[in-house]
């Protein structure tokens, strides 16, 4: 008897959960509608396999450089540029560090979906697997190069198509 009213309340919250999820879905994307620029920013960035509506968001939010910079620039400033950590004649590891945590963390989902779908993406990252590269390394490089393509759809303002990726 309990069981069924504390269910009853839980599905209740969570209806209600998704109806402010949506509602501010919705506002965001009155945001990026708004501006003509980041509305076409968007069409570009969707256009990508792997990079859906809340990828979007976060990049033309959290990354205004985006397409405005050159793809080391742009892997810096995320935080996806291996930087070497050498002294003197000792060789370090090379490691990634800094940047911008929001977007590295919406570049992580998003190569994993694009792992599966984008046959760029998939290419690259199975390629690096066949070398018995590190899953985090091969993970890492993914989303560089993921950056890197979305990076250049900005920059020359168009989307994105399997036979015309050469990055």
């Amino acid at each position: 008897m309990y069981c069924a009213d504390i269910r009853q309340d839980i599905v209740k919250s969570l209806q209600g959960y998704k109806k402010t999820i949506d509602a501010i879905d919705k506002k965001i994307m009155a945001v990026i509608l708004q501006d003509e620029q980041n509305g076409k920013k968007y069409d570009h960035l969707i256009s990508c396999s792997g990079i859906k509506h809340v990828t979007a968001s976060v990049l033309l939010a959290e990354l205004p450089e985006l397409g405005k910079v050159t793809h080391q620039q742009i892997s810096a400033l995320v935080g996806l540029a291996p930087f070497n950590h050498d002294s003197g004649a000792m060789r370090g590891i090379r490691r990634i560090k800094g940047g911008r945590a929001n977007v590295r963390k919406a570049l992580y989902l998003a190569v994993i979906s694009a792992i599966r779908f984008n046959p760029d993406i998939k290419s690259f990252y199975d390629r690096l697997k066949k070398k018995s590269k590190p899953s985090k390394v091969t993970l890492v490089a993914a989303m560089r190069k993921l950056l890197v393509m979305l990076n250049a759809l900005i920059k020359d303002q168009r989307v994105w198509e399997i036979e015309k990726t050469s990055f």
